[in-house]
């Protein structure tokens, strides 16, 4: 059996042909620049079963919660692939590969118009979104969303405003930090009045302090609703160090397993979710509208809403009701779901869901 043409990666992966993951079926996966293609075998034959065009994959993320880490999820703009591997590591592998293409698609579409290099503003979990983003004459500025900004000096900037011509420095003119970029601006582009929380440190040192911006940084207000920032690829221990974004964390994970009934469910809450879609399709991605509202206190109270929203929902629709489950150590009438985190849990191997209580005793 030939490997396809042109494959950066080819190998079995387990394909889930049912919304709970209960069955599995094997395919011949194929990357290569341009598409993501499953095969199936027959008599020794490759007969294609699947296609997924690069430019419209929209992430690559792990779906640990199907039980361990050899589980990853696939977004596209037509459907949602639930894939398996034989172990973790070979997961890592092929949710890195995918990333590379994506990377190589953006900096084809850069070329074509003369835009931003996006592969470089460093959130890999999310390039597609970054694809499709309107500013990409503004893209450079997008890095300061995830790093730290680093204060070169006037020398580096040859004393000139960052965002104008205008000479800066002793005998030349003021010389204003912006704390967003790291840059110094005039007068002009710098006024002092403006103030907000900068992500990168918010993300990275977990620091709400409020300091001055330039003029320029208009761009956090066209971009504080896009889901940019990858807190798995930017900085993973976050939720370990700050108590709201271990509660923020834990809710997230929760409606993305809520997520797994509404998305089979033609009764989807979109009118709740609003622009805020990505909450139940990955726990790791935030935009700059949901840190400040983190830091504000606002965040969890609004998933909690969502939770509520959501649950009540699966609880009562008949058709998600259908994919309940029994205690299988108990055997009690009253009906249990995977995301009732505090009072179930589920088996890595089965996917059985069982009573919290009823396994530690076990």
């Amino acid at each position: 059996m030939d490997v396809e043409m042109d494959a950066i990666k080819e190998g079995v992966l387990y394909f889930s042909t049912d919304s709970e993951a209960r069955v599995w079926e094997s395919l011949v996966f194929s990357l290569t620049l341009k598409a993501l293609m499953g095969f199936q075998i027959q008599e020794g034959r490759k007969l294609q079963r699947l296609n997924h065009p690069i430019e419209e994959i929209r992430d690559v993320v792990p779906k640990a919660s199907l039980g361990s880490p050899d589980f990853f999820k696939l977004l596209a703009v037509r459907e949602m692939l639930r894939l398996r591997t034989e172990n973790p590591k070979e997961a890592q592998s092929w949710r890195s590969l995918i990333r590379e293409p994506l990377d190589s698609y953006l900096e084809n579409e850069d070329e074509a118009s003369e835009g931003l290099a996006l592969g470089q503003v460093g959130v890999p979990g999310n390039l597609y979104r970054l694809v499709q983003h309107r500013l990409k004459e503004d893209g450079p500025l997008l890095v300061h969303l995830c790093r730290v900004p680093s204060e070169k000096g006037l020398d580096a900037q040859n004393y000139k405003c960052a965002g104008c011509p205008q000479q800066i420095g002793p005998s030349l003119g003021t010389a204003s930090l912006c704390e967003l970029s790291g840059q110094y601006y005039c007068d002009s582009c710098h006024c002092g009045d403006t103030s907000i929380i900068i992500p990168s440190r918010m993300l990275h040192n977990w620091d709400l302090t409020q300091r001055e911006v330039s003029k320029g940084m208009w761009l956090l207000a066209q971009v504080q609703q896009e889901p940019l920032l990858n807190l798995e690829q930017l900085n993973p221990d976050l939720e370990h160090h700050a108590e709201p974004m271990s509660q923020t964390h834990s809710l997230r994970q929760k409606l993305c397993l809520l997520e797994d009934y509404l998305h089979t469910c033609h009764k989807k809450l979109q009118e709740r979710t609003g622009q805020h879609v990505y909450l139940l399709e990955s726990s790791h991605l935030y935009s700059v509208m949901d840190l400040q509202q983190i830091a504000e206190g606002q965040y969890v109270n609004f998933l909690l809403t969502l939770m509520h929203v959501a649950s009540n929902h699966v609880f009562h629709c008949d058709l998600c009701t259908q994919r309940n489950f029994i205690c299988q150590i108990c055997h009690a009438n009253d009906i249990i779901f995977p995301f009732q985190c505090e009072r179930t849990t589920r088996c890595t191997a089965c996917k059985a869901v069982f009573h919290l209580s009823c396994k530690m005793l076990a």
